[in-house]
């Protein structure tokens, strides 16, 4: 019992601080697309008629290629809560860093150039780097990943520490009421008689007013 209690008490102790700093760091990104409207303004793409056609895919990266000398596109990306602009997704290289990459909005419908925008100094690009690997990249990930082994061992061995003495607990109070046997069921209230008054056969409660 002993080495289940110190191994509850340091797994807990290490893990607490990393999964408090995940919730702290993910509840802002619950809500990043709003933070980002509020902090950032963005090109809005053209108003076409409905059922106008999309522009090509060729067009679009072209577009984005053009707006970025010296730049390769490596993903075109559909964001479903702006259909009306696309995002192609450009390195230095067709080998080089997909983290570190730039992405480029254009018109979904026109093909247009729409802007650029630099998010890595973002408040909600900052939250994510902390949530998903701490800015130490695969290394970082694979921490993460031990204190979530460790919240397990935390749970389990609070388990064995708790359960016993819970169940030992819960074993007294069921004894202490057996022995006390059945409930009496409460006694039945008596209210005060009604005075009856005369003639009418009415009966009324008589309440004295003092001046």
């Amino acid at each position: 019992m002993r080495k289940w209690s110190w191994t509850h008490k340091w797994s807990s102790i290490i893990c607490t601080l990393f999964m408090l700093m995940l919730c702290i760091t993910g509840l802002p990104l619950i809500f990043h697309e709003q933070i980002d409207d509020l902090q950032h303004d963005q090109v809005e793409a053209a108003v076409v008629p409905e059922g106008t056609p999309p522009a090509s895919l060729d067009r679009v990266v072209a577009s984005a290629v053009a707006a970025m000398p010296g730049q390769v596109p490596h993903f075109l990306i559909w964001d479903r809560d702006d259909p009306n602009a696309m995002l192609v997704s450009v390195g230095r290289s067709i080998d080089a860093n997909p983290d570190d990459n730039r992405i480029v909005r254009i018109d979904a419908h026109t093909g247009a150039y729409l802007d650029a925008p630099d998010v890595t100094g973002r408040f909600t690009s900052i939250m994510l780097k902390l949530h998903t690997d701490m800015f130490a990249g695969l290394p970082g990930k694979l921490f993460l990943g031990l204190m979530g082994i460790l919240f397990c061992v935390a749970v389990v061995s609070g388990i064995a520490v708790y359960a016993p003495p819970m169940q030992a607990k819960i074993r007294r109070l069921s004894c202490r009421a057996s022995a006390r046997g059945p409930l009496a069921p409460p006694k039945p209230r008596t209210l005060p008689a009604a005075s009856k008054s005369r003639g009418t056969g009415v009966r009324h409660d008589t309440f004295r007013l003092h001046g």
